[in-house]
């Protein structure tokens, strides 16, 4: 809703195995791939594929966000019609 914030990845090249980076709590290099600014969205795909993701967002000054639980998110979208 307000504010800057960077969108952190860790190198692909370094993942062997993305589900055991994630249960090892991988501690490879980050790199800045993207800046959202407000009325931009991340967070989704982990709503979607219900996995914890290896992105990290970083506020990179004050920031507002508004929060979605998964029920609400796929509420909104069922309700979206084509």
């Amino acid at each position: 809703m307000k504010g800057c914030v960077g969108v952190w990845a860790y190198d692909k090249t370094e993942l062997e195995d993305e589900q055991e980076a994630i249960a090892d709590n991988f501690g490879g290099t980050l790199s800045e791939v993207k800046v959202l600014t407000a009325g931009s969205s991340f967070g989704e795909r982990a709503l979607i594929d219900n996995k914890p993701r290896l992105i990290t967002v970083r506020c990179k000054e004050e920031c507002h966000f508004a929060v979605l639980d998964k029920k609400d998110y796929t509420h909104i979208l069922s309700s979206i019609t084509y």
